[in-house]
């Protein structure tokens, strides 16, 4: 059974048709699936060079952060790259002895650090799971500042500089000073 009816922009084919469709129909979702087509091609050629092999090496690290031999606790451990990682950098927490080895690399959350040379700062941070308080404009407060120097807190002037290897001893002991 075929049907039209052109003043209503609808057409029937066959018996088994359950439903009218616009005129048109099959184009409409072909021009998607082409628009779709054509995305996916755009974005391999834009990421074809992403993946050519040069791909970024990891590797684990982990350390202690001291002042005047105490540890410091709760901190921000930050490496800054200062060879090329990708624009990688990655950072860690200090537990309560002082210890970090949950190195994570914001930009993609894999942890580790990307193999290379590193100024590491160290600022402030607040224990897990604490209640953080609020300002009077609901804004979370900053955590207590640290009585170590502020030449610690900046990476460009931070005199803590590593060098993470592809095949682990990543293990860094920071002994902050006056």
């Amino acid at each position: 059974m075929v049907s039209k009816n052109k003043g209503s922009g609808t057409e029937r084919v066959g018996a088994t048709s359950l439903a009218a469709r616009p005129v048109g129909f099959h184009l409409h979702r072909e021009n998607i699936v082409f628009r779709i087509v054509i995305v996916l091609v755009l974005f391999g050629i834009a990421t074809a060079g992403c993946s050519s092999g040069d791909e970024l090496k990891i590797a684990a690290v982990d350390g202690v952060v001291k002042f005047n031999g105490e540890p410091v606790q709760y901190a921000n451990v930050v490496f800054v790259p200062l060879t090329d990682t990708g624009g990688q950098s990655s950072f860690g927490q200090t537990d309560a002895d002082g210890r970090f080895a949950k190195i994570v690399m914001p930009k993609t959350g894999r942890k580790g650090a990307v193999v290379g040379k590193y100024s590491v700062c160290v600022t402030e941070g607040w224990p897990p799971n604490a209640s953080i308080p609020l300002d009077k404009n609901g804004l979370p407060k900053s955590p207590p500042r640290g009585n170590w120097p502020d030449k610690y807190r900046e990476s460009a002037g931070s005199p803590l500089q590593v060098e993470v290897a592809a095949r682990g001893g990543n293990h860094f002991e920071f002994s902050l000073t006056e």
